[in-house]
C-alpha cells in the first residue's frame, strides 16, 4: 500500500537481490576493476512514497537537511505532465537538495510534486557508477526503454503508471522491515589498492640507478 509517510514502505529482500545479480551484466566502467572493488552493504530509505505526490518546495523547506550527504533516486511530476501522465525521475550523486530545487525553480512553486525519493548515504570511497543509486537509475532506463523513446523527451521521462515506476523500484511487496539493508555499493578497498601495486612493483626488474618509474 502507497503511503504518504516517511519510511513506511516495505520493500522485499528477494527483490532487492535480484537487482544485485542483474547489476553483475551492467558494462564498463562499473565492474571494470572487480579485484580493486568490494561490495559492501549500505541501508536505504524511502523518505517519500506516495500516490498523491507532495509539494516539492514545501517538502524540501522542511526536510532539506535530510539530504546532506547523501545520494538520491526521484521521481517527480510537474503539474502540467499531469494530464499527460508522464513523470521525471533521477539520481542525484551528493547534490540533492540542488538537483531537486532545479525543478522547483524550472516549473514554479507549487507547480511540481515528488512521489518518490529514496536516500543512501555517500561514501567517498564508491564511485559514482558503482552505487546502488545508479544502478537502480539504470534499470528503469533499460526496462522502459520502449516506453521511453515512444515519448522522446529524454532519457529521464516516462508515460507509465505510478505503480509500474513503484514495480520496478521494488516498492511494492510486504516485508519484516522498512528500509532495504541488503543494497549493494562497491566499494574501492582503498588499503587492498595500495598493497596490490607494492607487491606488482616489487616484482619488477630493478631499473638502472637513477632512473625511476614515473
Amino acid at each position: 500500500m502507497i503511503s504518504g509517510g516517511v519510511g513506511s514502505t516495505r520493500i522485499t529482500r528477494s527483490s532487492t537481490l535480484a537487482l544485485q545479480r542483474e547489476s553483475d551484466n551492467l558494462p564498463a566502467p562499473i565492474w571494470d576493476e572487480r579485484g580493486s572493488k568490494e561490495r559492501q552493504r549500505i541501508t536505504l530509505r524511502p523518505l517519500v512514497d506516495s500516490k498523491t505526490g507532495k509539494d516539492l518546495d514545501d517538502w524540501l523547506n522542511g526536510n532539506e537537511l535530510s539530504l546532506r550527504n547523501s545520494r538520491i533516486f526521484y521521481v517527480v511530476q510537474s503539474r502540467w505532465d499531469v494530464g499527460r501522465g508522464v513523470f521525471k525521475f533521477g539520481f542525484a550523486n551528493r547534490d540533492g537538495a540542488a538537483r531537486l530545487r532545479s525543478y522547483v525553480y524550472t516549473y514554479g512553486q507549487g507547480d511540481v510534486r515528488v512521489h518518490i525519493l529514496l536516500k543512501t548515504a555517500h561514501n567517498t570511497n564508491v564511485a559514482r557508477e558503482s552505487s546502488f543509486m545508479y544502478r537502480l537509475e539504470l534499470r528503469l532506463k533499460r526496462k522502459l526503454r520502449d516506453e521511453i523513446r515512444a515519448l522522446g523527451r529524454g532519457d529521464e521521462r516516462v508515460a507509465v503508471p505510478l505503480s509500474r515506476l513503484r514495480q520496478l523500484l521494488f516498492l511494492e511487496s510486504a516485508d519484516a522491515v522498512d528500509v532495504v539493508s541488503l543494497a549493494m555499493d562497491a566499494v574501492t578497498i582503498v588499503a587492498k589498492n595500495r598493497s596490490r601495486r607494492l607487491r606488482t612493483l616489487s616484482k619488477l626488474p630493478a631499473l638502472p640507478e637513477g632512473v625511476g618509474r614515473g
